[in-house]
């Protein structure tokens, strides 16, 4: 993982994200699962988290920073199914995590099925899936699949092009061979443990800043059109009603999670083809608007003659249902 942070700036000035150097926190990272072990898995979960915590603290202690409030959170990961196999992780320690008082806070961010999701990260999430966003921005020269070093070469100059050895990458996908880490699970196998562990680790690391640059060519080339908010980082924490009890809070919770996925929900539709929203009995195509004796039958037949202020439509013909009414405020 790579983590960064904007630092408090001048009205006018361009916000760059700094430059990975050998500093702490300022360089890739990337910890393999050595041994298949639920102690070691943990060990390796509890290092990307601290890295978080710690990347949030660092920007927190920031002198620049007068106003923390306004300070936001915004983790990229390039698909869904990186983040779904993260969430599973987090699913398997929440025990453990929940006991440590830096990264209880984190929990939200990568919320398992155990753990009700943080309504306001339903209105505005902390988590942004790259591929996603690029298959509706970019129409990119690019076969079969979008993989991430594809769209890398599609997008960036070849000075930021990544070469990863061809026995840890497969052509038509985005992960790393499964046989690699099991390579590194059996060590007895193999005479060249920590070479195969090193050059792991060095894909990764690869592969994480060739998912920064490729996002911050899309923040630059689509600036002033990508209008969402990052979350501030004051949601980490769930807020707590005096005089109510556990099952009580739950309950609001869940009530407010509900209503903000459903405002989501509605902000989403929007963006749909009109097409898909059809097929999904969300919406109605109106045709041609209907005047004249065409009108006046169609009122009639539906018995809405004596109804004032509607205007008649004809809808597609596969519905079974010629007509469509609409009232005017």
């Amino acid at each position: 993982m790579y983590g960064n942070y904007r630092a408090q700036r001048n009205y006018g000035s361009e916000p760059k994200p700094y430059v990975p150097t050998d500093e702490p926190k300022q360089r890739p990272e990337a910890w393999t699962v050595e041994r298949r072990e639920m102690d070691e898995e943990f060990k390796g979960l509890q290092r990307v988290m601290y890295y978080l915590a710690d990347l949030i603290d660092k920007a927190q202690a920031d002198p620049d920073h007068e106003d923390l409030k306004k300070a936001t959170l915004q983790v990229y990961f390039w698909d869904a199914r990186q983040f779904e196999h993260f969430r599973t992780v987090v699913g398997r320690h929440l025990h453990r995590l929940l006991g440590d008082t830096r990264l209880n806070g984190l929990v939200w961010l990568f919320p398992p099925e155990q753990v009700i999701a943080h309504p306001e990260y339903a209105l505005t999430p902390a988590v942004s899936f790259v591929r996603d966003a690029i298959r509706r921005l970019e129409i990119l020269p690019i076969p079969y699949v979008q993989t991430l070093l594809a769209v890398g070469e599609a997008l960036l100059p070849e000075t930021d092009h990544v070469k990863i050895p061809p026995f840890l990458h497969e052509p038509l996908s985005d992960a790393i061979p499964k046989e690699r880490i099991y390579d590194i699970w059996e060590p007895q196998h193999h005479a060249n443990h920590q070479d195969q562990v090193a050059a792991y680790n060095q894909t990764l690391r690869s592969l994480v800043m060739l998912l920064m640059k490729v996002t911050i060519c899309i923040q630059r080339q689509y600036k002033g059109q990508l209008t969402a908010n990052a979350p501030p980082l004051e949601l980490m924490k769930l807020p707590t009603y005096r005089g109510v009890s556990v099952d009580g809070q739950l309950l609001i919770l869940h009530a407010k999670l509900e209503q903000q996925i459903e405002a989501t929900s509605s902000k989403v539709g929007y963006a749909n083809d009109a097409d898909e929203l059809e097929a999904g009995y969300r919406s109605i195509r109106l045709v041609k608007r209907l005047s004249g004796a065409q009108e006046r039958q169609a009122l009639k037949d539906y018995a809405l003659e004596k109804i004032d202020d509607l205007r008649v439509y004809t809808i597609t013909e596969w519905t079974g249902q010629p007509f469509v009414d609409i009232r005017l405020p």
